[in-house]
């Protein structure tokens, strides 16, 4: 039986890694670190699915040689089954305190047990179900597609029995209505027949069967509740202890919990659902036990699906606190309140734009800053040098008779003849102008002279002599006055024989 619960267990790993990028990104670093290890899985993979065929055959060859339940269903027949459930139900009317649940305590071990015993009750009753499908096949082979639940299925058997008209039977209080539907239609033209006495004692003996042991699973799990808040109460604290019960029943245990990662986590519990052909918006795709707990639940429809990844990574971490000892539910409490906030601030109405008033229609046009930003500002929007050649006509120039220059489309004097150029050359960089600017600033300084300019001129005289700047020119004017003057005229520098 637990060669069927890790072959259930693998096909949940798989759909749930098909549907999560983060259980994808996972994998794919066990790939890269671990390729050994990966060989190892599928021929485990591998056993695993050769042993579950194996199972299959059996069932089938039981079914048909009609050996009865008692070659498939084996465990509420043992006597450890009985002495355990007599264990539970003798501490069920006990108090549950810290002190009786310590790790060398007999309810703890019980606790542990009961933990490991749900694991086998569900293969069990998948072994049950699968032995049920086969002899009902002999009537209604049609019937396992459309309720695919055991206990729905068992129950659904139970009510219609050997009848061939399923419009006799009322359905209406084990089925949804679309199901219902779905399974008078298909009864009607079913190719199964009618069991034989023997064949229909045997289907009511495991119906009986397969809804005992789901009875049973359910007192353990009770048990198993009631003790939660001992062995897993930070789990307790986020989710309840209810379903804290069942996801560690799934698991089998705190430790094995602690170690699944949080991508699987928020699909264990997922059930198969049936859509008979009608519309798909109600399935809840890639939800598990943890959907169903009150932080989920208490928010909008649209939010759950995002809250339920958000829930599955604080279970993930809640688990591995609770696996080590000394533990207490200040860290569940905490990421419950964390959560609380989280949830509530996604529902808050998003803040709503200021309105800002409008200028006055009398308003004068504001002053526009200047400086180096304003201007580059300016030079985005302004008119370039190739726009504005490609607005410029001339006139009176031989062209085409008629073309687009005659329909009013031309490019101006952009590459026009002679101009020697296709562009216009770019104006010269501001840096130049900035250079030539002080340039000429520098040269209209230097001309400038003050009137209280002088020269000192040291001589062998002891003392400073003053020089008059003007001094100079009028010597030069003296001087040109006897070869040019206005009123002698010009003076020849050759001298007279």
């Amino acid at each position: 039986m637990s060669s069927l619960a890790a072959s259930f267990l693998e096909d949940l790993d798989e759909l749930s890694g098909s549907s999560e990028e983060e259980e994808e990104e996972l994998n794919q670093n066990e790939v890269d670190d671990d390729v050994d290890m990966d060989g190892e899985d599928e021929e485990a993979a591998a056993a695993s699915k050769a042993k579950q065929l194996d199972l299959d055959a059996l069932l089938k060859a039981a079914a048909n040689s009609g050996a009865g339940l008692a070659a498939v269903a084996h465990l509420r027949r043992s006597e450890s089954y009985k002495r355990h459930l007599e264990s539970v139900n003798m501490y069920m009317q006990k108090e549950a305190t810290a002190d009786t649940l310590t790790q060398d305590a007999p309810e703890y071990k019980l606790v542990v047990a009961s933990n490991d015993l749900m694991v086998k009750l569900d293969d069990e009753i998948i072994a049950v179900h699968r032995f049920l499908v086969e002899m009902y096949a002999k009537k209604f082979p049609e019937l396992e597609s459309l309720v695919p639940g055991p206990l729905d299925y068992a129950r659904v058997v139970q009510r219609i029995g050997n009848e061939m008209d399923l419009t006799l039977v009322d359905l209406s209080s084990l089925l949804p209505s679309a199901t219902v539907m779905g399974v008078s239609v298909t009864g009607s033209t079913t190719s199964g027949k009618p069991l034989s006495p023997a064949d229909l004692a045997i289907v009511e003996e495991t119906c009986t069967e397969l809804l005992e042991l789901d009875s049973d699973k359910l007192l353990v799990l009770r048990f198993v509740e009631n003790r939660m808040n001992f062995l897993a109460p930070n789990l307790s604290a986020l989710l309840g202890t209810r379903i804290t019960a069942q996801l560690v029943g799934l698991a089998g245990g705190v430790d094995e919990l602690s170690r699944i990662p949080s991508c699987n986590i928020q699909v264990l519990g997922q059930r198969k659902q049936v859509l008979s052909g009608y519309s798909s918006m109600s399935t809840l795709k890639h939800t598990g036990i943890i959907f169903g707990c009150d932080l989920i639940q208490a928010i909008p429809q649209d939010l759950r699906r995002k809250a339920n990844r958000v829930v599955a990574g604080k279970v993930a971490l809640a688990a591995r606190v609770d696996s080590q000892p000394h533990r207490t539910a200040t860290v569940g409490h905490h990421f419950y309140t964390e959560l609380q906030d989280k949830f509530e601030k996604w529902q808050q109405p998003q803040k709503a734009k200021t309105k800002k008033a409008l200028p006055r229609p009398d308003e004068k046009p504001r002053r526009k800053r200047g400086g180096k930003r304003y201007r580059k500002v300016k030079e985005r929007t302004q008119l370039t040098d190739v726009r504005r050649e490609w607005n410029r006509q001339t006139f009176a120039a031989s062209g085409e008779e008629y073309g687009d220059n005659a329909m009013g489309i031309t490019v101006g004097r952009l590459g026009a003849e002679g101009s020697g150029q296709l562009r216009v050359i770019k104006k010269a960089q501001k840096q130049t102008l900035l250079k030539l600017k002080a340039a000429s600033y520098a040269s209209q300084k230097n001309h400038q002279q003050s009137g209280l300019a002088t020269s000192l001129a040291f001589t062998p005289v002891q003392g400073i002599e003053l020089m008059n700047p003007s001094a100079a020119a009028e010597r030069v004017r003296e001087a040109n006055k006897k070869y040019f003057n206005a009123q002698n005229g010009f003076m020849s520098t050759i001298k007279k024989n």
